[in-house]
């Protein structure tokens, strides 16, 4: 007694499988955070740095680091505030430091 199922209209099952797709999609994306890891920057709370001749993003997270956060999150946060992809910076460059 096996059952054999038959696909009378092509569109319609295609169409359901893709409704079923967006479905299992929406349902993941409210259950799973779609927070960042470091998403507790606030748009207006910066403050602009000049950079100079051998500045590095290290050096000014912790000049900027007043409650001794983990210097790694700061320097995400300056590289997430400002686009940065990688820690390349140069003199003359003005970059948004956070204020916690």
């Amino acid at each position: 007694m096996n059952k054999r199922y038959v696909i009378i209209s092509k569109f319609r099952f295609t169409l359901f499988i893709f409704f079923l797709i967006f479905l299992i999609n929406c349902i993941i994306s409210l259950i799973l955070p779609s927070q960042l890891v470091y998403g507790n920057i606030q748009k207006s709370s910066y403050s602009k740095v000049h950079i100079s001749k051998g500045d590095t993003l290290w050096d000014i997270a912790k000049e900027h680091n007043s409650k001794n956060y983990d210097l790694r999150k700061v320097v995400y946060d300056i590289e997430f505030i400002n686009g940065i992809s990688n820690a390349n910076i140069h003199p003359g460059d003005i970059i948004k430091i956070p204020i916690y």
